[in-house]
């Protein structure tokens, strides 16, 4: 048996090219209202391995991906954004916000444009 889901694993590669936009929240595994991952809803684009561009504050954020690629988290000056991550297909992308951001998520979809 094979299951087709969200296991596609996330490398700072695959997030690279286009901008990843927020369509729709995420709350308890399921897709649900509004975006709810400030400021990255608004539009990421992963510059390199270790940049991000943040439309919502017009500039470059840090970010790097866990060891198991599960977890990614931005840093902007001194403050830390961390959600668990998960790849649906090649265009899509959940976050579930950890700590400091916890109850927050979102879909994100790429716009290759």
């Amino acid at each position: 048996m094979l299951l087709i889901g969200c296991s596609q694993k996330v490398t700072e590669e695959s997030l690279i090219e286009g901008t990843w936009i927020g369509t729709s929240g995420y709350e308890d595994e399921e897709e649900e209202g509004e975006p709810n991952c400030y400021p990255f809803e608004d539009g990421i684009e992963f510059k390199s391995e270790d940049t991000v561009y943040v439309e919502t504050y017009d500039r470059d954020f840090d970010y790097w991906l866990s060891d198991k690629e599960t977890t990614i988290t931005f840093l902007d000056k001194s403050r830390y954004y961390s959600y668990d991550i998960k790849k649906n297909g090649e265009d899509k992308i959940i976050l579930e916000g950890l700590f400091s951001q916890e109850g927050r998520g979102c879909i994100m979809v790429r716009n290759k444009d």
